[in-house]
């Protein structure tokens, strides 16, 4: 019992455990591709670009991203009403690219299930999500 309690501590000191539960949870994926599109464009944009996504569930994965270091935000007081913006920081940029080699992994290996469902780059623009 004890050795389990260590292995449980050492999984959630283990960044790669830490990392994939945030990229785990539902809509992670699709916020980055979207900041990484559109990030500039700001939060309300995001909103609507994502459609289904509720605003609270976005705020808390904008701060789960912006802890984990993975995005910027950046506050825009020089105009009214003051604005937010998103960028990916470098480590955001190669999760991306992470990201895109797994989904392209996923359509090599499933995509005889995925019946060309899951053609697009941009995960909250395709049917299966």
């Amino acid at each position: 019992m004890e050795q389990n309690l260590e292995e449980g501590s050492q999984k959630q000191k283990c960044h790669l455990f830490q990392i994939m539960a945030i990229i785990g949870k539902k809509w992670t994926i699709a916020i980055l591709q979207q900041i990484d599109i559109n990030g500039y464009k700001g939060y309300n944009f995001m909103l609507k670009e994502l459609g289904k996504i509720s605003s609270k569930v976005l705020c808390e994965r904008l701060i789960e991203l912006e802890n984990s270091s993975l995005i910027k935000r950046s506050v825009i007081a020089d105009k009214r009403p003051v604005s937010t913006s998103y960028s990916l920081t470098e480590k955001g940029r190669d999760m991306l690219k992470i990201i895109d080699s797994l989904r392209m992994w996923n359509n090599k290996y499933h995509s005889e299930e995925l019946n060309g469902q899951c053609d697009k780059n941009i995960c909250a623009k395709c049917k299966l999500y």
